[in-house]
């Protein structure tokens, strides 16, 4: 959170506006109503209730704070109008201070909202079962628009490091989820010349801290940086390595993605997805398609890389199969190019296989496997 943020919450703010808020908790909080969906609807939505939330929605766009504080709590206090409708009038009014960060008057008044219970609440009906939901929840959109005060103060905050070309934001990044939420907002939103100076100093951070890898995710993609995408999948929780997995093929040249997928297939908690998604690259680079062959031996990769191969569909890498399969050297690789011709079940891969039952010569263990397979 920025230090102006803090600092608002801090001040001796609007007495009145927090006496009216508590007041307000106290007069619609402390029963609450459970009614039919339609009727629910019907109440929130009147003419009178949308009249005003317009309303307060042209102050508050004209930027006439103080009166937009006053008319909202003259409706959420109106007596006529109905629980319903007063609590969407306050619900809706929350929903669009959220999306900037608030004025001292606009931050007392929600926060003394935030620990609101529902007034009203409506059925929903799932198969059998009968579930209680509040219609509007005022004190969740006020913890809501909080939360978010706190993400757009961060992101403040980092936009400002990033056009100076400082690192605060990277001590920013340890304090909380919503700074870093804010955080990853600005450095999505930067110029890529300003990613470009900091490149150097979030590779080195996520050495120290593999939380960093959301921002290392968002430098390397934008900047094509191999050499991030490789502390990538070295230092990366296992989690945002998957994710960089994902993107890293269409990020970078296909020999560039691949010496990132290899040495993720290094890592046992990744290598399997690594190996997968060399498949997708196989086909367009030779050399991609010859490490997966030479990985069906692997123990803990082979399996991955038969999958891979297998999804090709490929006449040539099929016949490559084929040879493995005949060949006299390890029983595992055999047993992987196999899996892979049985699971391509492509006219070229089953004929391999058909070729392998017919020699006389094969290993009688592996025909008989294979034959299995065949007849099911």
């Amino acid at each position: 959170m920025s230090q102006s943020l803090l600092a608002l919450r801090g001040l001796p703010l609007l007495a009145a506006w927090l006496t009216l808020g508590l007041a307000m908790h106290d007069a619609h909080g402390a029963i609450a109503q459970v009614l039919d969906h339609a009727a629910a609807q019907q109440a929130a939505y009147s003419e009178a209730a949308q009249t005003r939330s317009e309303m307060l929605a042209d102050l508050y766009l004209a930027g006439e704070l103080g009166a937009f504080l006053e008319q909202l709590d003259a409706f959420a206090n109106d007596s006529s109008l109905n629980t319903i409708a007063r609590e969407r009038i306050v619900h809706d009014a929350i929903m669009l201070c959220s999306q900037a960060l608030p004025q001292p008057g606009i931050l007392a008044y929600v926060t003394a909202l935030s620990d609101r219970k529902p007034a009203a609440y409506i059925w929903l009906y799932e198969g059998q079962h009968k579930v209680r939901m509040p219609l509007f929840d005022v004190g969740a959109a006020a913890r809501f628009a909080l939360r978010r005060w706190d993400e757009l103060a961060a992101s403040e905050v980092a936009a400002l490091d990033l056009a100076r070309g400082t690192t605060d934001y990277l001590t920013l990044w340890a304090t909380d989820e919503a700074s870093r939420q804010g955080i990853l907002e600005a450095l999505n939103q930067a110029e890529t010349q300003q990613l470009q100076v900091q490149r150097d100093a979030i590779a080195t951070a996520l050495q120290n801290d593999a939380s960093v890898d959301r921002l290392a995710l968002i430098a390397a993609t934008r900047l094509a940086d191999r050499a991030l995408f490789q502390n990538l999948a070295a230092f990366a929780r296992p989690s945002s390595a998957l994710r960089m997995l994902a993107v890293v093929r269409t990020s970078l040249a296909p020999q560039d993605a691949f010496e990132v997928l290899r040495l993720a297939s290094t890592r046992p908690a990744i290598a399997s997805a690594a190996m997968l998604q060399m498949g997708h690259l196989a086909s367009e680079s030779p050399s991609v398609a010859r490490f997966l062959l030479q990985s069906l031996g692997d123990g803990d990769t082979g399996g991955s890389a038969a999958v891979a191969l297998a999804r090709l569909q490929d006449p040539a890498i099929a016949s490559e199969l084929g040879a493995i399969l005949q060949s006299t050297g390890s029983l595992t690789a055999q047993r992987r190019a196999a899996l892979a011709l049985k699971l391509d079940n492509s006219p070229a891969a089953n004929a391999e296989l058909d070729k392998f039952v017919a020699d006389p010569e094969a290993s009688p263990v592996l025909k008989r496997e294979v034959a299995t397979w065949l007849a099911d």
